[in-house]
Formats: structure tokens, C-alpha cells, sequence
């Protein structure tokens, strides 16, 4: 994990000495330290095999997923992109649908296009 929740990393054991206090509301009874890091760079993996069918590939950070479910998402992106939207304009889109829909999270959109020559390909 190497973007956003900066004051969640490298909070561990030892490490309080050389950081700034993080600005977190502690409770007042709380210790002020941590035993590990409180964010596990530990990602969801699925893999899908692609076929010339397939458009386009969208990978997003939780704070899409958050408020936005899968299907949903390659819904909004399809429409978008059948609009004439840009892979990037769709992106943005996907990220203001999730603010509005109030992701509280750090919001991350890649969606790339994917285009097929050979056979199977669309319009071979």
C-alpha cells in the first residue's frame, strides 16, 4: 500500500520516537501507541481470464467499493464510455459518484480499454 492513510503506517513498535504524533482522536484513556501497523497491505485478488468480448478492465481502490457495487460500476463505466466519454472522463466520473455517494475513503479510478485484433476480435 503506497498511497493515502499516511498517519495509519509505520505506527508499530519502536517506531513512535521518530514521527510526529499522528493526528488521531484518541480517546483519554488511550496509550498513544500502537503494536503494529494499523493498515495490512493484504489486497483482494480475483483473476479472470479475457476474452475478446471484453471491453475493458476496471480497477478501483475501496473507497469506489465502498459505496459503489462491482456490477454497478461496470455498468456507469460502460454507459459512460458508449457515450463517447475518455477512459480518463469516465474515471473521474466514477470518482465523483463515489464522493457524492459519500465515500469516506481515499478514492482511486483506473479503468483500462482494451481493444482486440485477430480472431474473435469485434468485427473479424
Amino acid at each position: 500500500r503506497a498511497l493515502g492513510d499516511v498517519d495509519f503506517k509505520g505506527w508499530g513498535a519502536g517506531n513512535s520516537d521518530r514521527r510526529p504524533e499522528p493526528c488521531f482522536a484518541y480517546p483519554e484513556d488511550h496509550p498513544r501507541r500502537f503494536s503494529a501497523d494499523l493498515l495490512v497491505a493484504a489486497p483482494e485478488v480475483t483473476t479472470v481470464a479475457l476474452t475478446p468480448g471484453d471491453a475493458f478492465v476496471l480497477i478501483a481502490t475501496d473507497g469506489l467499493w465502498d459505496v459503489v457495487e462491482p456490477d454497478e460500476a461496470v455498468r456507469v463505466a460502460k454507459a459512460l464510455l458508449d457515450g463517447g466519454a475518455t477512459p480518463a472522463q469516465a474515471c473521474a466520473r466514477m470518482v465523483d459518484r463515489a464522493l457524492r455517494l459519500g465515500s469516506g475513503d481515499n478514492v482511486t479510478v483506473l479503468l483500462v480499454q482494451l481493444e482486440w485484433s485477430g480472431p474473435g476480435a469485434a468485427g473479424t
